[in-house]
């Protein structure tokens, strides 16, 4: 690799660690989350010796909790190398002894069937479009032993919650910055500027653009945009939200609902977020 792309190489996925040290939960698993994760993780493996976990993405706050079990065994899977290498820079135990890291889209894992007896995933359905959302269930359920469980965090769509940027905006000029408000602004934009298409609820980095430059166009520059720049540059991502009844009809397709446990109060996105402990069907 020639020296000016290895920098670029490692600019890029630095550059990853930066934006997410910009937010705060509920972007991130809280304190709450993960002692609800290390809860079902406890009940699920208690009578397991060396209990086999998979993790969706490379979130640093649950390869944080796992690394303090030494007994287990953790696959990490993500698409994007540079994100791995990216969350690296913010893990705190950052022991990688116990982990194996592959390299896949989260459809076509090369797994062994029934291997996993807990398998994690934070927020990992808003990333996958609405034809292959039930592709990515069945190949978690695949994944799963019988008494296996997925604990995931799940956002849905919630009408009550929808306001328009202007108002986001105006709002949150009024506020000193830090990362706190910069994290409750990221979660009212989205919530609210979605797109619809049949019944799923799409947040739209494009359409958040657009919005941005008539806003810019109209009423001039904010000092806000300047982190929008560093969250969501360069504005090409998609997120996908269903409705909270669309979202468990597609769950229960391939999972019983064990519990669901609400974020905790004063989240930015309490009102549209469930964790929820999932039991594969027969």
């Amino acid at each position: 690799m020639k020296k000016n792309a290895k920098d670029s190489y490692i600019s890029s996925w630095k550059q990853l660690a930066k934006s997410w040290q910009l937010l705060t939960p509920p972007w991130h698993p809280g304190k709450k989350n993960l002692n609800d994760y290390k809860k079902i993780l406890r009940e699920v493996t208690k009578n397991i010796k060396s209990p086999k976990v998979l993790i969706l993405g490379a979130t640093p706050e649950i390869r944080d909790l796992l690394a303090k079990y030494k007994n287990i065994n953790v696959t990490l899977v993500d698409y994007n190398m540079e994100m791995i290498l990216a969350m690296n820079e913010l893990i705190k135990n950052n022991n990688f002894m116990n982990e194996r890291w592959l390299k896949s889209n989260w459809i076509d894992m090369p797994l062994e069937q029934g291997y996993y007896d807990v398998i994690f995933g934070d927020y990992i359905t808003t990333q996958v479009p609405t034809i292959l959302i039930h592709k990515l269930l069945n190949k978690i359920k695949f994944l799963l032993s019988r008494k296996g469980r997925f604990v995931t965090r799940v956002c849905y769509y919630n009408k009550d919650e929808i306001k328009k940027f202007k108002e986001i905006i105006d709002k949150f000029s009024k506020f000193k910055k830090n990362r706190r408000i910069i994290t409750n602004l990221a979660s009212e934009l989205f919530k609210s500027i979605v797109i619809k298409k049949n019944n799923c609820y799409i947040f739209s980095l494009p359409l958040v653009k657009k919005l941005r430059d008539k806003y810019i166009r109209n009423k001039g520059n904010n000092e806000l945009f300047l982190f929008l720049d560093k969250l969501f540059f360069p504005y090409k991502k998609q997120w996908f939200l269903f409705d909270l009844s669309d979202t468990e009809k597609i769950i229960k397709k391939h999972f019983i609902i064990v519990d669901k446990l609400r974020e905790p109060v004063g989240s930015s996105l309490r009102q549209v977020t469930f964790i929820y402990n999932l039991k594969p069907k027969n």
